[in-house]
């Protein structure tokens, strides 16, 4: 059995485990500065991946994406002014609205993916990249346990 990672700090320091916290959170500031450029935001990237992936109702998007629908709705309807996605009646249910990404969208997800991808691997060259993507997929995986576990 291997040891567990170590999780104090220096004095002064906050724990191991937090520090990751804010190192992740100062990475996904990068990416939203990175993301300027074409205009995204990361919560609207994360939208447009969902979409990409596979459309759906407003209800089902909310729950894949953790965002509360109050929040979703507001970002949807940026999207929307902006012609990357539309609302479409469900060809199943014409009382249900399905959100699809339009071609728009699709060029400005590549865009964004790619603003992404360009700004961590100047990030990299300062660390491992490897060892970073293994430390980063770690955490990914502990975070969809929790969320299996503890969710309503």
């Amino acid at each position: 059995m291997s040891a567990a990672p170590e999780s104090t700090a220096s004095a002064g320091e906050p724990p191991r485990p937090v520090q990751a916290v804010f190192a992740a959170a100062r990475l996904a500031r990068h990416l939203e500065l990175a993301l300027a450029g074409v205009e995204l935001t990361l919560p609207q990237l994360r939208l447009l991946i969902f979409l990409a992936e596979r459309p759906g109702a407003a209800k089902q998007l909310a729950s894949r994406t953790q965002v509360r629908p109050p929040s979703l709705t507001a970002l949807v309807d940026g999207l929307a002014q902006r012609g990357l996605v539309e609302r479409k009646p469900d060809p199943d249910d014409g009382r249900k609205i399905q959100l699809v990404m339009t071609p728009a969208g699709e060029s400005v997800l590549d865009a964004g993916v790619r603003a992404c991808q360009t700004r961590l691997e100047h990030i990299a060259d300062y660390h491992r990249e490897a060892d970073a993507m293994d430390a980063l997929s770690s955490w990914v995986g502990a975070l969809d346990g929790w969320r299996a576990e503890n969710s309503p």
